[in-house]
């Protein structure tokens, strides 16, 4: 199972074992989501719903209270960064091949040692060959394969 896949799940797997062992001796957890979409992004809109829609369910759970958090913070920006990037153990950098710009977020993140997964395409090309791969776990297809990508993309849509 994907690295990007078994974290998500994390999150489901914490909040059933709290419901289901409520005294259970659990290190509180808090899972911090940031970012923004593109007004024409719809996919990007239904992810950051589905964040949101997490955090509401794990926040209204009484077992979960003060051991277990999702918060989703709009409208990523540079000052968010400064506080975030420091705090970080896993970065996901999840865009599609030849469509967006993966940025330098992604390359503080790791210097400031955070694990990223992350589409192999940008920064994260440039990360893995200058790490020799430790710390990145790369994702989907490079870049030069984006319009296989682009065609699965329009098929879906």
């Amino acid at each position: 199972m994907p690295v990007a896949r078994r974290y998500k799940q994390s999150i489901v797997v914490l909040y059933n074992c709290l419901r289901r062992n409520p005294h259970s001796d659990f290190r509180p957890r808090t899972f911090f989501f940031a970012g923004k979409a593109a007004p024409a992004y719809r996919l990007a809109k239904l992810i950051i719903k589905l964040i949101n829609s997490v955090a509401d369910t794990v926040s209204s759970e009484p077992a979960t209270r003060g051991r277990l958090q999702v918060i989703f913070l709009p409208d990523y920006n540079v000052t968010l960064a400064e506080r975030l990037i420091p705090a970080t153990d896993v970065s996901e950098q999840i865009s599609t091949a030849g469509y967006e710009a993966s940025g330098t977020s992604n390359m503080k993140l790791m210097m400031n040692g955070a694990l990223t997964v992350g589409t192999r395409d940008g920064a994260t090309i440039e990360m893995a060959a200058v790490a020799g791969g430790c710390g990145v776990v790369r994702l989907a297809a490079a870049r030069r394969r984006p319009e296989r990508i682009r065609a699965m993309s329009a098929r879906r849509n």
